[in-house]
């Protein structure tokens, strides 16, 4: 099953309803929200039979360009399909960013995917959360830099009682890594900027089915 997500611009952004030839030089994927995501039936199975469909990007972005003009989805908040618009379509070899633009549609992926974060900073608070947010992410396959499976936490990682700690995860090699912190015990300024920076593991897991499924 493949997927798609809708995202828009505030509408009182300056290149807001605007092509994209002049909307470029002022484009940040950043000032972009998520309105919608939605699963593509990439095919279709009669009996025994088994047919392939969505397989054109062009041809789905048709459809949903109908389908969020005419015929919104009950739990479709955004606006209508319009101008300076993003779709982007999720198969399994990779994923595509396109533009509406004043007629058709711009493929943009080589300036939004640059921008898409992929890795995070997540603090974990005690060893109890720890288990707990490893096991979710063995689920996703994510392992250790030292190659073991998430759940399996390296001795000299593995949390005792309430000492936190920041992990690191990488997203598109689903590998999970950890921040010393410890080592700026004596800078509070940039112990406090990291610990800033970070994610709680509940918001990690969010985004982790967000950009991963």
């Amino acid at each position: 099953m493949c997927q798609y997500c809708i995202y828009q611009l505030p509408v009182d952004k300056e290149y807001t309803f605007r092509g994209w030839k002049e909307a470029k030089t002022h484009f940040h994927f950043s000032d972009y929200k998520q309105v919608y995501k939605g699963e593509l039936v990439d095919a279709v199975q009669y009996g025994e039979k088994i047919t392939p469909c969505n397989k054109d990007d062009r041809s789905v972005l048709g459809d949903l360009y109908l389908k969020f003009n005419i015929n919104h989805p009950e739990d479709f908040t955004g606006r209508s399909l319009s101008v300076s618009d993003i779709v982007a379509v999720i198969r399994k070899s990779g994923t595509r960013y396109y533009y509406c633009d004043i007629f058709g549609w711009e493929d943009i992926s080589g300036t939004v995917s640059p921008v898409v974060k992929s890795i995070y900073r997540v603090l974990v608070h005690d060893a109890e959360e720890q288990a707990s947010f490893c096991e979710e992410l063995s689920k996703y396959g994510f392992h250790w830099m030292s190659g073991q499976s998430a759940e399996q936490i390296p001795k000299f990682l593995k949390l005792t009682g309430n000492l936190g700690q920041v992990m690191v995860l990488y997203l598109p090699e689903k590998k999970i890594g950890f921040h010393p912190v410890e080592v700026y015990k004596n800078d509070s300024k940039s112990r406090a900027k990291i610990l800033s920076s970070c994610v709680s593991t509940e918001k990690a897991c969010y985004i982790i089915k967000e950009e991963l499924l």
